[in-house]
C-alpha cells in the first residue's frame, strides 16, 4: 500500500481563496498603523443579492456590524467616526470595504454577508421567513511594520507523525501570539489557541492533537511553536496561520 501524506501549509501574509459561491481577497492582511486596508467581497448568488453587510469581531468580543452598503444607496457606517470606513458597491455581485487610519483597535476578524433584502434583523439565521446570508471572513492585523515569520512554509508528513510549526518576530512588546487553522473548502478561520506572556490556552476542540508552547515574557525576540501529534488525514490537512499583537 502506498503511504498516505498529509500536507500542511503555513502562510504569513497573503492567500486568495475561490469557491463556487464567494471570492475573498486578501484573507489575512497585515497593515501598518495609520495606513488603510481594503477588503474585497464578491459572490455568485446572483444580482438579487445586492445588499452587503460588513461585521467586525475583535478578540474576546461579540460581532458588531460596521457597515451596510447597497447598489445606488448611501453607505451606513453606524456610529463609526467620520472617515473611518469607506466602501465601494457599484455592482450587486461585488463590493469593498476600506478601514482608514488603522489603529490597534481595528485588528480583528472581518465578515462580509450578502442578502436579497434589507430587512435582515438577525445575523446568519436561516429560516422560512428570513433571507439567507452568505458569510465569509478576513483576519485583519494591524502592526507597526513588524514582520512575522513562520517556518516551514510547506510540510509533508505521514499519518501518525508529529510535526512542529514555528512562528517568530522581533517586536519585544508583542506579547500575544495566536495560531489559526483553515481547512480546505472551509471559509472560516478556526482559532487553535494562543500564548499571552507565559500563559497558554487551547480551544477545547484542538486539545487532543494540538499543543502550543512558548514564553513571550521579557524584552526579547518572540517565538512560539505549534505541535500537531498523531496526524490524521484529512482532518489535519490545512493552512495554518500565526498572528501577533499586543496583549491587552
Amino acid at each position: 500500500m502506498n503511504p498516505l501524506f498529509i500536507t500542511l501549509a503555513v502562510s504569513s501574509l497573503w492567500i486568495q481563496v475561490q469557491s463556487e459561491v464567494v471570492t475573498q481577497y486578501p484573507e489575512i492582511r497585515w497593515s501598518p498603523v495609520s495606513e488603510s486596508a481594503e477588503m474585497n467581497c464578491s459572490h455568485t448568488k446572483g444580482a438579487g443579492y445586492s445588499r452587503m453587510y460588513w461585521y467586525r469581531q475583535r478578540p474576546g468580543e461579540t460581532m458588531t456590524r460596521v457597515a451596510y452598503t447597497a447598489v445606488g444607496a448611501k453607505p451606513d457606517y453606524g456610529e463609526a467616526p467620520e472617515g473611518k470606513y469607506s466602501s465601494v458597491k457599484e455592482k450587486s455581485e461585488s463590493g469593498a470595504l476600506t478601514v482608514n487610519d488603522l489603529q490597534p483597535d481595528d485588528g480583528g476578524v472581518y465578515f462580509c454577508a450578502v442578502s436579497e433584502h434589507s430587512d435582515v434583523t438577525m445575523f446568519c439565521v436561516h429560516s422560512n421567513d428570513m433571507p439567507a446570508l452568505v458569510l465569509f471572513s478576513w483576519l485583519l492585523g494591524v502592526c507597526l511594520g513588524v514582520e512575522v515569520t513562520q517556518t516551514p512554509p510547506i510540510l509533508l508528513a505521514r499519518p501518525g507523525d508529529t510535526v512542529q510549526l514555528v512562528c517568530s518576530h522581533e517586536e519585544e512588546d508583542f506579547t500575544l501570539m495566536q495560531w489559526y487553522q483553515k481547512t480546505p473548502g472551509d471559509n472560516a478561520l478556526k482559532r487553535i489557541g494562543h500564548v499571552r506572556f507565559r500563559d497558554i490556552d487551547h480551544e477545547e476542540s484542538f486539545k487532543k492533537h494540538f499543543n502550543i508552547s512558548g514564553d513571550l515574557s521579557g524584552q526579547k525576540a518572540k517565538n512560539i511553536s505549534l505541535f500537531i501529534s498523531n496526524l490524521k488525514a484529512p482532518d489535519h490537512t490545512a493552512v495554518y496561520y500565526c498572528a501577533a499583537g499586543y496583549a491587552h
